[in-house]
């Protein structure tokens, strides 16, 4: 075998080493390519979840809030109703002790003019 057809042989079989890492280097690149958009998919899908997650978490918090604030706005309309049930029954005690008053004056008048 002469040099020229050892040169040939060797340049063939670095144009096939050549061609074949090209092609597994690509094979590489893709096989990475595949794991990072699964990688990325699985993240998309984490942060989706979590977002979710987050808006239900929101709605109960405001759902907890509504039920804290229907019945303190209840009690305290059920709070001003009673002041005004106690100023209206301490009105009546008022008036019934005037009336109470006016009764024993009338009986006393009535008695001091029979007297005379």
């Amino acid at each position: 075998m002469s040099l020229q057809e050892r040169l040939l042989q060797v340049l063939s079989l670095l144009d096939h080493l050549g061609a074949r890492l090209s092609e597994e280097d690509v094979s590489l690149v893709k096989e990475e390519a595949k794991e990072l958009s699964r990688q990325l998919s699985e993240e998309k899908s984490r942060r989706a979840a979590q977002g979710t997650e987050l808006r239900d978490l929101q709605a109960k918090i405001k759902a907890i809030e509504d039920s804290v604030l229907t019945p303190s706005s209840e009690a305290l309309a059920l709070d001003r109703k009673s002041q005004e049930l106690e100023e209206a029954l301490e009105k009546l005690r008022a008036e019934a002790k005037i009336s109470e008053d006016m009764k024993v004056m009338d009986v006393n008048r009535a008695k001091i003019t029979s007297r005379w």
